[in-house]
């Protein structure tokens, strides 16, 4: 490999990703045909928020080496990046039949899968991969949140210790070890797993928003509001769905759905004025829980215009 691709791999390993693409760029003037800069340069695109550039580049590559299971596999990325779950899950589906013992592949199945909300599916991919691999971090993690879905919360963080003591500086070890204290309500060692997440991996979407949803619980009314939210999303299910058929019973289910709707923005909005907890936000987050908050005290107003004019 020539000294152009190493020299892109470092900088991107570095995240400077201009700089890598450029270097990248030099060195298909001299090998177009170099499916490893193609597999690269997509990798570098897609960090850069360039979908269309990513995919483009990404299949030029597989065109020019199709049984190179690496390229699927940076594919299935980019299309589970952009949403695309069904194709992603066919494409990684693709690198598992190239190289079937390839646990990053399986790793990446597992969290489509998740991404999926088929959880028990992306528990059995993830635990395939684990037999390979025991030591495998992204295998690991994918078993950890699937148990933590399911509710099995001392198993799975008893196991993200273990991945922790393997890695202690793996981001996405502490972000899941961050949800599972959010979910056993230890809101503190939640912020500090979140926050340890960040620092190691200050673009890490999952640990923000868990960052966000800790500080927001340190409130007790809020955490009142995300126990009755989980009450809502695990009263019906299998054949207790039936019981949405009384009237009364679905009357109280949909309360406690507006009552978690309206809740949320507003505390969204009571976050934004702390001066930590307005870091944490994006414009956007900021922007649409002040328009929600702004609707619910206009409905709030006029339910007690007509009490306040009749008092008079």
């Amino acid at each position: 490999m020539s000294n152009y691709f190493e020299r892109a791999r470092l900088l991107f390993e570095q995240r400077r990703f201009d700089l890598a693409v450029r270097e990248l760029q030099q060195g298909l003037a001299i090998e177009p045909d170099n499916a490893s800069y193609h597999r690269l340069l997509a990798l570098c695109f897609s960090q850069q928020n360039k979908p269309n550039d990513a995919i483009a580049e990404i299949d030029h590559a597989i065109s020019l080496d199709p049984n190179h299971g690496g390229g699927h596999y940076i594919k299935a990325g980019i299309l589970r990046d952009q949403g695309n779950l069904k194709a992603a899950r066919s494409t990684i589906a693709e690198a598992l039949r190239l190289d079937p013992e390839d646990t990053d592949s399986y790793s990446r199945l597992a969290a489509i899968q998740f991404d999926q909300k088929q959880v028990k599916e992306s528990l059995a991919t993830a635990e395939t991969g684990l037999q390979i691999n025991p030591e495998h971090l992204g295998c690991m993690n994918l078993r950890v949140l699937s148990l933590t879905e399911l509710g099995q919360l001392p198993k799975a963080e008893s196991e993200v210790l273990v991945a922790l003591a393997i890695a202690p500086e793996n981001p996405f070890a502490h972000a899941v070890h961050g949800w599972i204290s959010f979910r056993q309500n230890r809101i503190s060692a939640a912020l500090d797993s979140f926050k340890t997440a960040l620092r190691l991996k200050p673009d890490l979407e999952w640990a923000r928003q868990g960052l966000v949803e800790s500080l927001k619980a340190r409130n007790g009314i809020y955490r009142f509001i995300l126990g009755v939210d989980r009450f809502r999303v695990g009263m019906f299910k299998g054949p207790r769905l039936l019981l949405l058929a009384i009237p009364q019973i679905r009357a109280l289910y949909w309360l406690m759905y507006l009552m978690v709707v309206a809740t949320r923005p507003f505390f969204t909005v009571l976050l934004s004025f702390d001066s930590y907890g307005r870091l944490t936000l994006t414009p956007t987050e900021i922007k649409k829980s002040r328009w929600v908050a702004g609707i619910i005290l206009f409905v709030i107003f006029m339910f007690l215009l007509p009490i306040l004019a009749s008092s008079r």
